[in-house]
């Protein structure tokens, strides 16, 4: 999965994430960039699938928290 980080000065960053069952991944980008508006693309996993909690239908992503310094 990626990750995709878009500034308001056209500067792009892409994180590669190995798949993985972790509930909570920390991205650390070390940008040296100064911005208004930060613009984060995450892909949504896709359909539940069978003999988890919701399958067979879309899943939803959510983010809980986000810090920039």
């Amino acid at each position: 999965k990626s990750i995709s980080f878009h500034l308001d000065n056209d500067i792009s960053y892409n994180q590669q994430f190995p798949d993985s069952d972790d509930l909570i991944v920390n991205v650390d980008l070390n940008m040296d960039s100064k911005t208004r508006f930060i613009k984060i693309n995450v892909p949504n996993y896709g359909i539940i699938p069978e003999g988890h909690q919701g399958a067979g239908h879309k899943a939803w992503t959510f983010i809980d928290e986000i810090i920039v310094n």
